[in-house]
């Protein structure tokens, strides 16, 4: 029994490993920051879709913001009535003081008066 041998191809006398060595790059893998995936333009109503979605994030955001200065904006005239408060009890402290000393200064008077 002859067996015919197949001559082979020039393509097939190269090593098997060189082929798997480097991987020819496209140009869309080249510009691209994320090679995971190509990144192809969106379409018109998922634009839309998208922007509406942002300006309700920034509605969402500024709504809140209102809110903390409303919050910070209470708090300072809360502050503001606390201080008022405590210099009001200051000083109705400094007159109690004052008037008692007064009052005590009379009752020595007199007592000082009556012995004499």
């Amino acid at each position: 029994m002859a067996q015919n041998k197949r001559a082979r191809s020039p393509s097939s006398d190269t090593p098997a490993s060189s082929a798997l060595m480097s991987k020819p790059v496209s140009d869309a893998e080249a510009n691209s920051t994320n090679t995971s995936s190509v990144q192809h333009p969106i379409g018109k109503k998922k634009a839309k879709l998208l922007h509406k979605l942002a300006k309700r994030e920034d509605s969402w955001k500024a709504i809140i913001t209102r809110a903390h200065k409303s919050v910070a904006n209470e708090s300072k005239r809360q502050n503001n009535i606390f201080d008022m408060e405590a210099r009001s009890l200051n000083k109705m402290a400094q007159t109690s003081k004052t008037n008692t000393q007064g009052a005590m200064r009379k009752s020595n008077f007199k007592i000082k008066k009556n012995q004499l």
